[in-house]
């Protein structure tokens, strides 16, 4: 699996395993507020997908942007995720540069 912790996207770091509230982030990065969640196959019962909303809109109710990947993503798609996160970077500095 891809390291986010250890990979620097656009001088972004990352933490691992972060506790945000009474829920635990795959990854964040404070610089960007944002929250990175990777699923695999534990994720896709009626239940998961219940708790990862309520995770989902609890980190979201406090100004942090969640994106979900699944393990298949990361592992198959890597590119493609790696610029999904670079896109919502490079947005979240252009808005708040203009702030």
């Amino acid at each position: 699996m891809v390291s986010f912790e250890r990979r620097s996207i656009v001088r972004c770091r990352f933490s691992s395993t972060k506790p945000i509230g009474k829920y635990i982030a795959d990854f964040y990065s404070h610089d960007v507020l944002l929250v990175i969640e990777v699923d695999g196959g534990n994720h896709y019962s009626v239940d998961a997908m219940f708790k990862d909303a309520k995770k989902t809109e609890h980190i979201e109710n406090i100004g942090i942007t969640v994106l979900r990947f699944t393990d298949e993503e990361v592992l198959e798609k890597t590119t493609s995720v790696l610029q999904t996160i670079q896109d919502y970077i490079d947005e979240f500095r252009l808005k708040n540069s203009r702030e």
